[in-house]
């Protein structure tokens, strides 16, 4: 692969990922009258999935209003595109087991985890299944069938017993203390599902040294993050219940254990 061939697929990539992102988090802030218009839907699964075309018909909307408003000059779009051009640039030059490809293409769907898990605390549906169509195809062939569904498997069962074990914690604390449970949870459902779908890239046992480096990668920017406020003197108060998003940690350490491996 030439170094320009892989800088201009990583440029490409990057600037889907951008759009993607739009049309995601469009759909994830839409405004009262959109969710209306859900619960308005019958109940069951045909009421769901109507919402969830709504939810995506005024993302694309809002998007296409967004690029008309600010073109080419948008910070994020810029932002995955270069990232993701150097990360290719550096691809097509770098030997690894994965191969070009399915390494660029991994790259993408993380960043559209981490843009979109950033800027809205959600990893939607169709995102995560996405994810786990491109990470049953790559990891498959890794893998082999029963490695990757266990990894998928076992993911989902770690991270869906670390979010009940979450839940109960954080509603004994609150009852202790007389509040109301937190609105917005340390971890959120779609942090089980993001992990079943890593699973499918890792296998099994690699998702469980991916869950763990990213809880060490998020401990570690806390960490930091609490230090730098006590060096501007700035008060913690209130720090512990402002939650990071998992999941930019949980696809960075996947990405760094794909490319190592």
């Amino acid at each position: 692969m030439f170094p320009l061939a892989g800088l201009l697929l990583g440029a490409l990539s990057g600037l889907l990922v951008s759009a993607l992102a739009d049309v995601f988090v469009a759909a994830a802030t839409a405004p009262e009258e959109v969710w209306a218009a859900c619960v308005a839907a019958d109940s069951g699964g045909r009421g769901f999935w109507r919402c969830r075309l709504l939810n995506w018909r005024y993302g694309f909307h809002q998007t296409g209003r967004l690029w008309r408003r600010q073109g080419w000059r948008q910070p994020r779009l810029w932002l995955t595109v270069t990232l993701l051009a150097a990360l290719g640039h550096w691809l097509a030059q770098t030997p690894t087991s994965w191969g070009f490809m399915p390494l660029l293409l991994s790259a993408a769907f993380f960043a559209l985890v981490a843009v979109v898990d950033a800027e809205t605390h959600l990893v939607p549906y169709e995102e995560a299944l996405l994810g786990l169509l491109l990470g049953l195809s790559v990891g498959v062939h890794r893998h082999g069938l029963l490695g990757t569904l266990t990894g998928v498997l076992g993911g989902a069962l770690v991270m869906g017993l670390l979010y009940w074990a979450g839940e109960i914690y954080t509603r004994w604390q609150a009852r202790r203390r007389g509040e109301p449970p937190q609105d917005e949870p340390a971890l959120g459902f779609g942090d089980v599902y993001l992990s079943g779908v890593l699973g499918a890239f890792l296998g099994w046992p690699g998702v469980l040294a991916a869950l763990t480096l990213g809880a060490l990668l998020m401990g570690g920017f806390i960490l930091l993050l609490g230090l730098a406020l006590l060096l501007r003197q700035r008060s913690l108060r209130g720090f512990g219940s402002r939650f990071l998003p998992m999941g930019p940690f949980l696809v960075m350490a996947t990405f760094w254990l794909m490319v190592t491996a």
